[in-house]
């Protein structure tokens, strides 16, 4: 029996609150949705193992709440990844 090879995704899902962020998260990994909104405090974390032509992936999804106040982008060099367009 041939072992499949191993790959790992971490995906981070960011947005504003009360967007469906986690929910979107929850109802691909876990199949499953809420009608009752309880917002996430700071980030929520899943994992899911999906089959890719026959290549094992690990997908490690993170949502990050709410960060507008934390991360603003200078209009005159906005390239990411910037420290010095950061205000935190």
């Amino acid at each position: 029996m041939a072992t499949r090879k191993k790959s790992l995704l971490k995906v981070i899902i960011l947005g504003d609150s009360s967007v469906g962020k986690t929910s979107l998260m929850n109802q691909y990994v876990n199949k499953r949705f809420s009608n009752q909104y309880k917002a996430t405090i700071g980030a929520d974390f899943c994992t899911k193992e999906v089959v890719v032509n026959d290549r094992v992936v690990t997908m490690q999804a993170e949502v990050i709440n709410d960060f507008p106040d934390q991360i603003i982008l200078n209009s005159q060099n906005n390239r990411p990844g910037n420290p010095d367009n950061c205000q935190c």
